[in-house]
């Protein structure tokens, strides 16, 4: 099953200031997509599985002129989404065990003139019932800008039990 959408506008206007005639115009783009793949038992045992691809992107312009402080500014956002469900059926319709899998994400790009900054987010998670065999996890935070500011933090964990921090991956100098 897929869905999707994507949708545009731009509205602009001006205003009279102390400062002059002031023109702003927004320009925004949103795509949104969902793809679903199921697989449903049609008898006993069985597996039912259902896989999710999700992504969600805004990409946003603001321009502004006159006013003394004439500009553009952009920003570009994303929320990917991968989820994978599992669900093992026994004979008499009962649940044997269950696999859930993440991805998450969140990445943000801002731009205005010479300044620019990334900020990425993103997560895995790894869960099974009611062994809890494989349970993981990992995460990573991410910010640089133009002005050489950078800070990068990553964790894991395993069986409910933080095994690792890792801080400033990404932010060498080279």
């Amino acid at each position: 099953m897929t869905t999707t959408s994507s949708r545009q506008f731009v509205v602009a206007g001006w205003v009279k200031t102390s400062h002059g005639r002031i023109r702003t115009e927004v320009a925004q783009t949103i795509d949104f997509s969902n793809v679903q793949q199921f697989v449903s038992p049609q008898s006993l045992p069985e597996t039912f599985v259902q896989n999710i691809r999700q992504s969600t992107a805004i990409s946003s312009t603001t321009k502004v002129q006159g006013g003394g402080r004439p500009g553009e500014t952009s920003v570009r956002m994303s929320w990917p989404l991968e989820m994978d469900l599992t669900v093992n059926i026994d004979q008499s319709g009962g649940l044997v065990s269950q696999i859930g899998k993440v991805k998450q994400a969140y990445n943000r790009v801002d731009s205005t003139g010479d300044f620019a900054s990334l900020v990425s987010n993103a997560g895995e998670w790894a869960d099974t019932y009611p062994t809890q065999q494989g349970q993981s996890g990992s995460q990573r935070f991410f910010f640089s800008d133009s002005e050489d500011h950078c800070f990068s933090r990553a964790l894991s964990a395993s069986a409910g039990v933080l095994t690792s921090i890792v801080d400033g991956k990404g932010c060498d100098d080279d």
